[in-house]
């Protein structure tokens, strides 16, 4: 087979790419010699070229198989390492890594880092700090002989192998398993690097052969060990790869290669048909020590073979299949291709919004023959946002094998249209293989067998600003003694028009159009808006990147004043949850529940107490297109509590927790007030709290939540003001679907009083956990009573965006900014003013595991309505928080936070 595979590429090479995605082990494009004249110096010169580039135009930064001609015939992945790019380039005598410097490219790896066998580069992923590189390992001689992949890492200088390397365990071959044939997809999510792997093992040790697999698996490395995370092909009998990884909302998705393999012996011709039947790709999601489906059936086509491509674009998740059943004629016995068919209604494009799957395209860009996706990124273009869409086109020309176009799609978010000639105009370029952005231009590799594989770069690339344009708000009230508010901030050059949807109980909604301008803020006053005596849900659509918040104040049953501010969530989910809640005395807490959908939502209540553990309880739904509130009190019989909360839907929901409160608190206080926070739809393994205080008249708490089935211990950082000591450290450990409290100011668990304090949490397996903070707040004179809460960060960011803001009369505003990184942060801070724009933007400097505090009213001016940008120009990322105290209208005293908003 060795012979044909290779050298024989004008009659039929085995193609890994055009099916390696439907089973890593299927045949190239048979390729036809190029027509007369064109090939020109297609397969010639050193591999490179620097070209004046044209803006707009498709320029060539690599071609001949980066001068290794056709035995370097793929570019099947792009990353971005510490600020370069890097390009994973396959080869017949192994894969090499190449890296972008300056006018060319730079080879960094050996062939195969040193085994032939490595043939394919399949994945590339940047995690702490280190580059990581998936391959596929197969031999061929004579008889195919799977051989497990590997995985390799690269610190810049040196590569070192994590996968492959040792005889048994994960760290073997195939993670273990030889029929993990290609470490397929990965991404990195929760601090874990995820590999998908491709299943596949032909039996050749008797007559007749066989294929078959155990199923695809997911393994999570964190940097020091392998723990599988998924086996078995989620469990379905045809889920031979997971051929895709994203992260999307905080939320791990995997797409499927649910394929069904036979082989057909012809005894007279001495062949044997490998027949790849398409089952119906699925779409699943890591849940709670589980994974969820999401969609199966092939997105309602069965002859969507697999996922093979995953971005986030527009604020979905938009996934591309391959399409169609595939037939590769083998010669007995050595399994020599001699050639292919391909049936397929051709390839789709579809997207995931958190509540249903919806065809973006199907049945081919223009033609059914147009039968696979294989890449996909988002870049923009004059600063319109841009989907591209790389595939190919299967053409039966009367010869043993199709022929293969590559093609390059683009979507702008209202049609389709051709993004590059086919092959960018060499017909020798079957497959557009790997997308990325990356330095301002978009960046293509290709498949070409017959003259080596290209690079292929456009500009002007305008990375987009990477902020969701909906919001969801599950809570809203303006019945007597509340006042509600919609904060929509807008830091862009241009205005953005937004339609707030406001739903009510009854399933009926209103419209509102609200014109945000550029560099600035709007206010939306929903009493007003929509009227007294309102239980009033919200959903936000804009036409540009926005922020939008949601600041209430009340006198709750005309006793407990105070005020609470959430920032939207953006997109509904069928799991939240909360680590904080109270119901005894002098609490009363709430879960207000938006259904966005066509759907009755049906609901279950997982409260997990500090005193008596889990307790469920259901039969409870939310009315399409409706909201609902919840008692926690009453749905716990009156009992007093401390309890963290899983909310489960069969619908995707949005949902808040409201808390209002008389706090007495360790003296007897009577600290009136309330706060609320929107849900997480996911589980992190560490949390960031940039405010904190222990000092006279606060009283901070953390609640831990562990919904595990396990006990976890939670370990913590405190790091303290300037000249308040070295940062603490304490445990704490969590029964299982339980939580744990801690008081801050104590000395034993805390760090005892008079502190200001920032935190980070950690814990191997994840978990959640809030800030609740009371206080008598007395700075410049005053005696506001109340309380705010917030669920931490998972993570530090270089940007973050808040979209409300006031300083003037009766309001102090503060910025709480943690840097734990290990470098000086340069912060530069930009207030949006509603109605005289953007102020002249401020830096601050951030020691590195240091915290620090700015009073807004004096830092950016008294009387202003602001939003406010806080973004790293140099240095680690940092957390950003924004406490505000109160007297609002001269009645109603208290204080709420949010923890900033981060684009991703």
């Amino acid at each position: 087979m060795t012979d044909l595979f290779w050298k024989k590429r004008t009659k039929g090479i085995v193609i890994f790419f055009a099916v390696a995605n439907i089973l890593c082990l299927s045949f190239l494009p048979a390729l036809r010699p190029c027509p007369e004249g064109s090939a020109r110096a297609w397969a010639q010169g050193i591999g490179a070229e620097a070209a004046a580039l044209q803006p707009g135009t498709w320029q060539r930064s690599a071609y001949g198989g980066f001068g290794g001609g056709d035995s370097k015939f793929m570019v099947r992945a792009f990353t971005e390492y510490r600020g370069d790019l890097y390009a994973g380039v396959s080869g017949e005598n192994g894969a090499e890594v190449w890296v972008k410097r300056g006018d060319g490219w730079q080879r960094v790896s050996g062939p195969g880092f040193g085994d032939p066998n490595n043939t394919i580069i399949v994945s590339m992923q940047e995690y702490k700090d280190r580059l990581y590189v998936g391959t596929m390992n197969f031999s061929i001689t004579g008889i195919m002989v799977v051989r497990g992949c590997e995985v390799w890492s690269y610190d810049g200088a040196t590569w070192t192998q994590v996968v492959g390397q040792d005889s048994s365990g994960p760290t073997a071959r195939g993670f273990g398993s030889m029929n993990n044939l290609a470490a397929a997809s990965m991404a990195v999510h929760n601090d874990l690097l995820y590999v998908g792997t491709v299943n596949i093992g032909i039996n050749t040790e008797s007559f007749p052969y066989n294929v078959y697999s155990n199923g695809a698996e997911i393994w999570a490395f964190n940097g020091a060990g392998w723990t599988k995370a998924m086996s078995g092909g989620f469990g379905g009998p045809f889920n031979y790869g997971v051929t895709s990884l994203k992260e999307y909302n905080g939320v791990l998705y995997a797409g499927t290669l649910t394929v069904e393999g036979s082989l057909f012996f012809n005894i007279l011709t001495l062949t044997a048909d490998l027949t790849l039947t398409a089952r119906g790709c699925q779409l699943w999601r890591e849940g709670t020590g589980k994974w969820e489906m999401v969609a199966d059936g092939g997105f309602g086509n069965l002859n969507n073979a697999a996922v093979t491509a995953m971005e986030v674009c527009y604020g979905k998740l938009w996934m591309g299949t391959i399409n169609g059943t595939i037939t590769i004629i083998a010669g007995l016995p050595s399994l020599d291709v001699r050639g292919a068919t391909w049936t397929s209604d051709g390839l789709g494009v579809y997207y995931w919004d958190g509540a249903a799957v919806t065809a973006g395209k199907e049945g081919g860009f223009d033609s059914p023959k147009d039968v696979g996706v294989f890449s996909m990124a988002t870049a923009s273009m004059g600063g319109e946002e841009l989907l591209l869409v790389g595939a190919g086109r299967a053409e039966d020309t009367g010869e043993s094998m199709p022929t293969f176009t590559g093609l390059l799609w683009a979507y702008d978010g209202r049609s389709w249209s051709r993004g590059a000639d086919n092959g960018f105009g060499n017909p020798n370029n079957q497959l557009v293989t790997a997308l990325y952005a990356w330095g301002g231009y978009a960046w293509a590799g290709t498949l070409n067998g017959k003259e080596g594989c290209e690079v292929w770069n456009m500009q002007p690339i305008i990375p987009p600003e990477p902020v969701t344009y909906t919001f969801y708000f599950a809570e809203g009230y303006t019945g007597s003694g509340f006042q509600e508010y919609l904060c929509l901030g807008n830091p862009a050059e241009s205005p953005a028009q937004a339609t707030v949807t406001y739903l009510f109980p009854d399933g009926s909604t209103q419209q509102e159009e609200v014109e945000i301008p550029a560099n600035s803020r709007a206010t939306v006053n929903v009493n007003a808006s929509v009227g007294q005596g309102r239980e009033v849900s919200a959903r936000i659509d804009s036409n540009a990147p926005i922020v939008a918040e949601r600041p209430m104040y009340f006198n709750y049953k005309g006793v407990w004043t105070g005020g609470h501010d959430a920032v939207g969530a953006t997109s509904p989910s069928r799991e939240w949850y909360f680590a904080e809640g109270y119901t005894g005395p002098g609490f009363e807490e709430w879960i207000c529940v938006l259904n966005p959908g066509e759907a009755p939502a049906n609901l279950t209540f997982y409260f997990q107490t500090q005193e008596e553990g889990q307790k469920e309880i259901g039969g409870l739904s939310v009315s399409p297109h409706s909201r609902a509130s919840f008692s926690a009190n009453a749905l716990l019989g009156g009992g007093s509590y401390q309890t963290s909360l899983l909310l489960s839907s069969d619908e995707p929901v949005v949902a808040e927790r409201p808390l209002y409160f008389d706090y007495t608190g360790t003296g007897n206080h009577h600290w009136t007030g309330g706060h609320c926070v929107m849900g997480t739809p996911t589980l992190a393994t560490s949390y960031y709290f940039a405010e904190g205080t222990t000092r006279q008249g606060f009283e901070e708490w953390l609640t831990l939540q562990n919904p595990n089935s396990e006990p976890i211990t939670v370990e913590a950082v405190y790091q303290l003001g300037p000249g308040q000591g070295e940062p603490i450290s304490r445990s704490y450990s969590v029964a299982p679907q339980s939580r744990d409290t801690v008081y801050v100011p104590d000395p034993q668990k805390g760090v005892g009083k008079d502190k200001d304090v920032s935190v980070y949490l950690s814990c191997p397996k994840p978990f959640l956990a809030e800030r609740p903070l009371y206080f008598r707040y007395t700075y410049g004179g005053v005696a506001w009573t109340g309380g705010h809460c917030v669920i931490g960060s998972p993570s530090s960011a270089p940007q973050w965006f808040f979209a409300e803001g006031y300083t003037g009369p009766g309001f102090q505003q503060w910025l709480c900014l943690q840097n734990p990184g290990e470098a000086d942060a340069v912060c530069e801070i930009t207030y949006y003013t509603q109605g005289a724009g953007a102020l002249p933007p401020k830096t601050e400097i951030l020691s590195p595991g240091t915290r620090k505090t700015l009073m807004v009213n004096e830092h950016a001016g008294q009387g202003l309505m602001i939003s406010t940008r806080v973004k790293v120009l140099s240095g680690p990322g940092i957390v950003a928080e924004r406490p505000m105290y109160f007297n609002f209208g001269g009645l109603w005293d208290g204080g709420h936070d949010v923890v900033g908003y981060a684009p991703q």
